[in-house]
């Protein structure tokens, strides 16, 4: 009669059960951790986004009626009669610097429609120092108006090179407009 058993023997399926079991709480607990890391890198990211979004909602309420009133001027529709050119000067500046200030916001699409709207179709920019920019369209066209005056002549372009085309500046203004509306989240056309 034998009074002492024989230890069990661990063989290797008894290691790898043992091992399995130490193990799973470990890696559920690392990938627990990436996981809820991952989710709050993911939150940070979509208020940053949507703080954006809401920053461009403000700009666009400050440039979107701006935008209007030059497109309004040029192509001498809706309350074009109101404004003069040194108004449209004055709008470009506030254009300028709402833009400049807050250009990191926008994407490169937005900065290329944004220039070529202002520079190449509404305003002939950099004429001389201290000289502000000049329409890009003809002055004749606004003078017989009752409150045209004989200094604004300045404000507008000598050369017929230097002025947009009608048909483009709609495809301009549509396309920078369009451009905003996507910046936005917003489709637009």
């Amino acid at each position: 009669m034998q009074i002492f058993q024989s230890a069990p023997v661990w063989d290797s399926l008894e290691i790898a059960k043992l091992l399995l079991g130490l193990v799973t709480p470990l890696v559920v607990a690392v990938a627990g951790f990436y996981i809820t890391k991952s989710m709050h890198k993911l939150e940070a990211r979509s208020l940053v986004n949507q703080k954006i979004v809401e920053k461009r909602m403000m700009l666009f309420d400050i440039m979107a009626p701006i935008f209007n009133d030059l497109y309004c001027y040029f192509m001498r529709v809706g309350g074009w009669k109101e404004l003069t050119p040194l108004d449209l000067i004055d709008k470009k500046r506030i254009l300028d610097k709402q833009f400049y200030i807050n250009k990191p916001l926008f994407s490169a699409e937005f900065e290329s429609h944004y220039f070529r709207f202002i520079l190449s179709d509404c305003f002939l920019a950099f004429s001389g120092h201290a000289k502000n920019a000049r329409l890009r369209t003809r002055h004749f066209q606004y003078s017989d108006l009752g409150n045209w005056r004989s200094e604004w002549i300045d404000c507008f372009v000598e050369e017929e090179s230097d002025i947009c085309p009608v048909g483009r500046l709609k495809e301009d203004y549509n396309a920078l407009m369009n451009q905003f509306a996507t910046e936005l989240g917003i489709e637009w056309s």
